[in-house]
């Protein structure tokens, strides 16, 4: 009986330490769900803005001012991304959770956390995950990424222009690239009247012949042909009819406007990445607010899974509960038991030692 109650004690400690784990988790992921909420309610209300501002009646005045407001709201957004736990734990830093897991710098929002999902033993056989990842829920240097996406509509409203993803001209069409001074990939479809090909080329600032070189070389595919201007160093695209340069996208991908083109006649154009238009940073936007929900829904998958394990362990420590006060019960009978014996026999030496002492001489004689 004393090897089994000290058995059924360790596992009752056992029990209370998954009873705390399951408390910690559920704890966690209750406060993980208010969180996606709120940043949910926040990318709703981007969303609104944008819409607003992206109607054509809408002044740049009042663009001025929902950039603004946005901006005010993208704050929001960070520090939602960058919240605590009760114990001052990150909620989206992986195992990485004494730090901000979210730092906002001149490109952007980047997450300097890990990619672990800590977990807590709740049973004998189980680990519960406590929360949700931030890369897996902010989705940081992904064009649906909602910093990313939220950067890309304040760089559209700043500009005061319907960037496009596309441009075209009727037998010629200037193309000036925003380079940098370090090399980088560019990408984009060219069409002429004889066809479309895909572009692939390296730029950096003072050097876009390799641009000349890349478009020359499929001018029989396009009938396309390209030289640079003298007078403004754009590449200039001619062919006997329509031309045509889109789905253009640069190795850093960030916002903005990647080349500007201008066509005879016609004002210039900057051209953005189809992710940087107003119609692909509403789609960005409304991803960036699903994924938010997603992660929510499977969040609130996790916090009910520890409410069902934290019922099982209260049902198996009532069990246990029950099981040592019985154990404890058993040795007591095995106690008392004991100690009746223990007194029959003191009181039949008492006994006979009385008898003895009082027979006398004559007693034995007989």
């Amino acid at each position: 009986n004393a090897l089994r109650l000290s058995a059924a004690r360790e596992q009752d400690e056992a029990l209370s330490k998954y009873a705390s784990n399951a408390a910690r988790a559920q704890s966690r992921l209750d406060q993980t769900d208010i969180v996606l909420g709120e940043a949910t309610d926040i990318m709703r209300r981007i969303e609104e803005l944008a819409l607003t501002a992206f109607n054509d009646t809408t002044p740049q005045s009042e663009r001025a001012s929902i950039a603004s407001e946005i901006r005010v709201l993208r704050t929001s957004l960070l520090g939602s991304a960058n919240a605590r736990d009760e114990t001052g734990r990150a909620l989206f830093g992986g195992f990485s959770t004494n730090a901000d897991p979210f730092v906002d710098g001149v490109d952007g929002v980047s997450f300097v956390g890990d990619a672990g999902q800590p977990d807590l033993q709740v049973s004998e056989s189980m680990r519960l995950r406590t929360g949700a990842n931030g890369q897996d829920v902010f989705q940081p240097g992904t064009p649906d990424g909602a910093f990313e996406a939220i950067d890309s509509l304040l760089t559209l409203l700043e500009t005061d222009v319907a960037a496009s993803a596309e441009a075209t001209g009727e037998g010629a069409l200037n193309l000036t690239f925003d380079t940098s001074r370090e090399p980088q990939d560019w990408t984009f479809s060219l069409a002429g009247p004889g066809g479309t090909v895909e572009i692939e080329v390296t730029l950096a600032d003072g050097a876009t012949g390799s641009a000349i070189d890349a478009i020359s070389a499929r001018s029989a595919e396009t009938g396309v042909t390209a030289t640079i201007d003298p007078t403004t160093g754009a590449i200039s695209l001619a062919a006997p009819g329509t031309i045509s340069v889109s789905d253009m996208a640069r190795e850093d991908g960030g916002p903005g406007a990647l080349a500007t083109a201008a066509a005879p006649g016609e004002p210039p154009q900057p051209i953005v990445s189809p992710a940087d238009t107003r119609d692909g940073v509403l789609d960005r936007l409304k991803e960036a607010r699903s994924t938010f929900i997603d992660q929510r829904t499977e969040v609130g998958a996790l916090a009910a899974n520890a409410s069902r394990q934290t019922d099982v362990i209260t049902s198996r420590q009532t069990d246990m509960d029950l099981a040592i006060s019985g154990l404890e019960d058993l040795d007591l009978a095995a106690a008392l038991t004991r100690l009746q014996q223990l007194l029959l026999t003191r009181d039949a030496s008492q006994q006979t030692y009385a008898k003895i002492t009082q027979q006398t001489l004559f007693d034995y004689i007989r």
